[in-house]
């Protein structure tokens, strides 16, 4: 049996908890692939979306580079992901991904960007960049639970 010294006290490990796994249960946006998804890992969302519809309003992005999009794209995979309402992004990062959707590229044309709830996340790296750069608030959970709170349509923690 392993054992694992936290350090710190519980209410530093709570507040901790809560700055990642938020206290925000409304989410606009899904994001699987960071860093960005290998051909195992696309293997494994198509076969957790196959047959099943991204809920209304609710966005699912995935990121993986050129190369692994192409690579599926020569399967039924892509038939799997994209048949299920969710978005494959190449070659980028969720934080430009945000950027573009909440930063006018010119304030003089008054385009007012959308307010994002909050971006439900599986990978911890994500949750502290999209959280401490973008200030965008975060939900943590698995993968599963990510593609399961984008089917449903409401936020599935972790526990």
């Amino acid at each position: 049996m392993i054992k694992v010294a936290l350090l710190g006290s519980t209410g530093h490990i709570g507040k901790n908890l809560t700055y990642y796994f938020g206290k925000e249960k409304n989410f606009d946006i899904v994001h699987l692939g960071c860093p960005h998804a290998s051909y195992e890992e696309m293997k494994h969302y198509a076969k957790l979306l196959n047959g099943k519809k991204i809920s209304n309003n609710i966005e699912l992005w995935i990121t993986t580079n050129r190369t692994v999009r192409e690579m599926i794209r020569k399967t039924d995979l892509i038939k799997s992901i994209e048949s299920s309402g969710a978005k494959i992004i190449s070659d980028t990062c969720p934080i430009s991904c945000h950027f573009a959707r909440t930063v006018s590229p010119d304030p003089k044309l008054g385009i007012k960007p959308p307010k994002i709830k909050a971006i439900v996340v599986d990978s911890a790296k994500q949750a502290r960049y999209i959280r401490d750069m973008i200030h965008c608030p975060t939900l943590f959970t698995s993968t599963e639970k990510a593609v399961d709170s984008a089917v449903c349509g409401n936020f599935i923690p972790r526990w």
